[in-house]
């Protein structure tokens, strides 16, 4: 009996108000479904390696030296440091190392892939990281040195639906060894919500073997010098890493050699959920590593807890300035004797229905749009997110809060108290009040959300038009596979794409040149003090590779034949870092290696080239080194063919042939090099997209709210307003007296917002080394477009009741 009467009472008072009621749930719509993707997104980007079995006991070793005064940063240890820490500390479970072989070509059914991940591992590898096996046995899985383990995507793509263990993969590595794998186990495919990506794992016995490690002891284990592999490290349940971390420097002491007394080295153990978003230290050294998002996930859950607290401001005002609509009805009711109780669990009843209906909606439209939002953001993470328990209980929540909360706001807004309250003058004041708190509140959050936008949008778009120095226009990249004189055969290869007169320019080189190089190792020049050493990338690249990408030279010569073995190139940043004054110095000059391994001991330097970006422009440009790749005879991983703008798709089918007749086993792939360097911003363009959208979204949801607002406003003040008509004020005076109730609240909420904006935006810029500078005009543009919102959503109105007859409003009331 008391829920129908409740629902007939809010059933009339929604078709009185029907356009308030209309342009409420469409806001409460738009505002649930905003906060669920974001929220998604957020949780999305904070489970990274959860799904491991006793990921909190599971830590990734890093590593850092001090030389002189300069810091090294690492995300990889030397090989020996896992198995040391397991031996020297009983908190320490178990270990497992990774190292990462991009130079390898699989061969099976005459056909050889070369775009498959593999990573070497230990054999404790799936002790520490619980995959699931399909098949085979976990335990024997590595043990052999010719062991390979399948995710499941790859053992489709090489048998079939066929059962792979015990069946064979042919490997080749960068020199040409090859060896004959067995297949051991199959497991689950990776998330995407997990940092180790990989399509084959094998045994680290394998890469311990390679030739590029001659040089080490006969044991891998107890090898302490250069850092290549990550390691990582698992804990008893009962141990805690700050027992480990307490001890860390007397096992520093324990295993640094003589040959490493110039350099202090520290430790940081990251937990594995913790990698993906922060991979930096607290004082902001970044390791050398991949980008993380931390950056962008801090600024995007303030964007998230500003959404949820304007739905509920938005709600609030609304329902408020509605209940003051109908206050005098409701102190009447209070006057005659209707229990207090009884009027709050009315204005309870009624945002239910609105909050619960319009819940069900947003929640049938997501559901809809699952594809949708999938496209739009690039990644695959929306599918099953309506299912999700934490989303479906912060929704919970914010259902909770819409309800609640704008009928305590009412309650206390309308002046319930007692009988003698009816048409107080306190009600009035109240109401004023509350209007003007929540009208301030809307505001502020509106420049915050607007501006900190529209500066995301200018830094970006400053990121993705800043020139790489890299000219990679009409330029498709090869992945060449290792063969056996696979050297001999690209440099034929070669030869005959450039007798195409489609075909301008041919290069190649060993690393990707939008990818970050790990091969960089400590060099110092003559200039520099004996222990005055630079952390500087290796490059090597064939002799047009400079020219194919039209990097300019500074100083002295490209790389070319007849150049000495131990000939290379700097670039600007390894110029300055080296000491050398100018580019003119350097030519001619040595530039000596710090520990000697496989490589010359000295240089000697012939060129320097203009800096390029190797990397997003999230990182700063590295110190570089340029070596002559014809001269180490070692095979090319990736080869850069640049076109002409004309007859492109007949010339790739004619390069695709002459593949054919060089690589006839391998499958033809490639890529233009534009959309190589597009795909590294993936991430940057999401986020902007998130809050593009979104801020979108409320500038039109705020221009709904100002729009009802201002309707409920100016018909509250239309017998005011007819009177000082009939008194004969002008009407343009009329104006100015409305219009001065809503400018104050925006200087207010302009003096409120501009320095935490200021704040705001301040941080987000200092995280990026190339940056747009402070963006006044996007702050400008935002108080001026509040401006003009809330004098249009003002003037409807205005201008619709100054034009009405005083006198028949007069009559009316």
């Amino acid at each position: 009996m008391i829920l129908s009467k409740l629902f007939k009472i809010a059933l009339v008072n929604r078709k009185r108000n029907l356009f308030l009621t209309i342009s409420n749930s469409i806001g409460i719509i738009i505002g649930f479904m905003t906060f669920s993707i974001m929220i998604h997104y957020y949780f999305y980007e904070k489970s990274f390696d959860k799904f491991f079995d006793q990921y909190e006991d599971i830590y990734e070793v890093r590593y850092s030296e001090d030389v002189e005064g300069n810091k090294y940063y690492w995300a990889i240890c030397a090989p020996g440091f896992g198995p040391a820490l397991k031996k020297e500390f009983p908190e320490v479970k178990n270990f497992t190392r990774l190292a990462s072989d991009d130079v390898v070509t699989i061969f099976h059914d005459n056909v050889y892939h070369q775009n498959d991940v593999i990573k070497h591992v230990d054999s404790t590898f799936f002790d520490v990281f619980s995959y699931k096996f399909l098949k085979g046995q976990k335990k024997n899985a590595l043990k052999e040195i010719n062991s390979v383990v399948l995710t499941e995507s790859c053992a489709f793509k090489y048998f079939g639906q066929g059962n792979p263990i015990g069946q064979s993969l042919i490997i080749r590595n960068a020199y040409g060894e090859q060896l004959n794998m067995m297949v051991t186990g199959v497991i689950e495919d990776n998330p995407i919500n997990s940092t180790i990506e990989f399509d084959l794992v094998l045994s680290n016995q394998y890469f311990f073997k390679s030739p590029v490690f001659s040089f080490l002891p006969s044991s891998m284990d107890e090898y302490f010098g250069a850092p290549m592999m990550k390691t990582y490290i698992q804990l008893e349940e009962s141990a805690n890493i700050e027992d480990v971390e307490s001890k860390i420097d007397n096992f520093i002491a324990k295993y640094k050699s003589q040959e490493y007394n110039d350099r202090e080295w520290a430790f940081k153990f990251s937990k594995i959920d913790d990698v993906h978003l922060y991979s930096s230290y607290a004082d902001g050294e970044t390791f050398i590593d991949e980008t993380s998002n931390g950056k962008y996930i801090k600024f995007y859950l303030i964007l998230t807890l500003l959404v949820i607290s304007l739905i509920i401001i938005n709600f609030s005002n609304l329902y408020v300035s509605e209940i003051n609509e109908r206050k005098d009805k409701i102190l009447f009711r209070n006057w005659i004797g209707e229990k207090r109780k009884y009027m709050f669990v009315q204005f309870l009843f009624e945002n239910f229905l609105i909050s619960f209906f319009c819940a069900v909606i947003a929640f049938l439209i997501l559901y809809l749009m699952r594809d949708l939002l999938n496209t739009i953001f690039e990644i695959q993470i929306f599918d099953e997110f309506v299912y999700d328990n934490k989303i479906l209980l912060l929704l919970g929540i914010l259902f909770v809060l819409v309800t609640v909360l704008p009928s305590i706001m009412a309650y206390i807004a309308i002046g319930i108290k007692n009988r003698k309250s009816r048409g107080s003058k306190g009600t009035i004041a109240r109401s004023k009040f509350f209007f003007n708190i929540t009208t301030i509140s809307q505001l502020v959050i509106a420049i915050l959300i607007i501006a900190f936008t529209l500066t995301v949008r200018m830094q970006f778009k400053y990121l993705f038009n800043k020139s790489t120095g890299v000219n990679s226009e009409d330029i498709i990249v090869l992945n060449l596979p290792t063969l056996d004189n696979s050297y001999e055969k690209y440099n034929k290869f070669k030869i005959e794409l450039l007798e195409d007169y489609d075909v301008e320019k041919v290069t190649g080189n060993r690393y990707l040149i939008s990818d970050r190089i790990f091969n960089i190792r400590r060099v110092k020049s003559n200039l520099s003090n004996d222990n005055e050493y630079v952390q500087c990338s290796f490059s090597k690249v064939d002799n047009a590779f400079f020219e194919t990408f039209e990097i300019p030279l500074i100083e002295g010569d490209y790389l070319k034949e007849g150049q000495p073995n131990n000939a290379i190139i700097l670039n600007e940043t390894a110029l300055k870092k080296l000491k050398y004054n100018d580019a003119k110095e350097a030519i001619g000059s040595l530039v000596q290696r710090g520990q000697t391994v496989t490589y010359e001991k000295e240089w000697v330097v012939v060129g320097v080239v203009k800096d390029y970006h190797q990397e997003p422009m999230s990182f700063d440009v590295n110190p570089q080194m340029f070596f002559n790749i014809n001269n180490y005879k070692q095979p090319i991983k990736y080869i850069y063919i640049k076109l002409n703008d004309k007859n492109t798709n007949e010339t790739i089918s004619r390069i695709q042939q002459k593949w054919e007749n060089y690589f006839p086993p391998s499958l033809f792939k490639y890529n233009f090099l534009d959309d190589v360097f597009y795909n590294k911003y993936a991430n940057e363009r999401r986020i902007y997209t998130l809050m593009l959208l979104f801020t979108i979204i409320f500038i039109c949801n705020m221009c709904l709210n100002m729009f009802s607002l201002s309707s409920f406003i100016m018909n509250r003040k239309t017998k005011s307003i007819s009177i000082r008509k009939v008194l004969g004020a002008k009407t343009h005076h009329v104006i100015l007296n409305l219009l001065k109730d809503f400018y104050p609240l925006i200087i207010i909420s302009v003096v409120i917002a501009i320095p935490l904006l200021i704040m705001l935006i301040k941080e987000f810029l200092n995280s990026y080394p190339y940056r747009i500078p402070f963006p006044w005009q996007a702050i400008v543009g935002t108080i001026l477009l509040l401006i003009v919102i809330v004098a249009i959503s003002i003037s409807y109105f205005l201008v619709k009741i100054v034009r009405k007859n005083p006198a028949v409003v007069l009559k009316e009331e």
